[in-house]
């Protein structure tokens, strides 16, 4: 797995709040280059606000998306989220939500019934360090897969699919890079690139292409 590490100085959070629009046209439009054309799709809202963080397209009619949910904004409880889109609709789809505080930073998808997201939470009320959040659709329902917890302390922010038994997840473990790679059972710690900092972003191209951004 040859891993490429991009550095920036500043990193901008980008919320989206609508899918592509060439995820969505006609099957025609589709095969000419996507055009900048956006529209603004309805969606259900659990709580007062909402903040989706990232999309996985399957099909036109098969989009996932994650967010997070909450009352009143650095507030606990924060809830993760997520939705799926069918062709016509938005829906929420039932998925553990750990009670206190759980998000959900990015979602990949091998396919129909293959997708996975990932983010972090915390398990209890009071003065304690987050643990990666990783969770897994087979065709007809969410669960948390376990993962491992670099240093008691971590956060996963993205994550790239590139097979059932090759997927990649990147995020922190306080100020330093965590890579972690599925084989198909489990999820183990990868090594991380001398001197990387936080990473935010990950992409596959092939098993042996993969590149990640971040800081440091």
């Amino acid at each position: 797995m040859d891993q490429h590490s991009v550095s920036a100085s500043v990193l901008s959070t980008l919320y989206a709040i609508a899918l592509v629009s060439c995820l969505l046209a006609p099957r025609v439009a589709q095969a000419q280059a996507c055009t900048p054309d956006f529209d603004l799709i309805s969606r259900p809202n659990e709580e007062p606000q909402n903040e989706l963080t990232a999309t996985a397209a399957v099909a036109d009619g098969d989009v996932w998306a994650v967010e997070t949910s909450f009352t009143q904004e650095n507030t606990a409880p924060y809830h993760a989220l997520i939705e799926h889109w069918d062709g016509v609709q938005w829906t929420i789809v039932a998925a553990p939500t750990p009670p206190v505080f759980s998000q959900l930073f990015g979602v990949s998808a091998v396919g129909t019934d293959d997708v996975w997201a990932v983010g972090a939470n915390i398990p209890q009320s009071g003065f304690v360090p987050p643990q990666p959040l990783i969770e897994h659709w087979d065709g007809s329902q969410w669960t948390v897969v376990a993962s491992p917890n670099p240093n008691g302390w971590s956060w996963l922010n993205a994550v790239a699919a590139v097979a059932a038994d090759d997927v990649c997840t990147v995020g922190q473990s306080r100020s330093e890079a965590v890579f972690m790679h599925w084989d198909g059972n489990e999820w183990t710690v990868a090594p991380s690139p001398d001197g990387a900092g936080i990473r935010y972003a990950i992409t596959a191209v092939a098993s042996d292409d993969i590149w990640s951004s971040g800081s440091g």
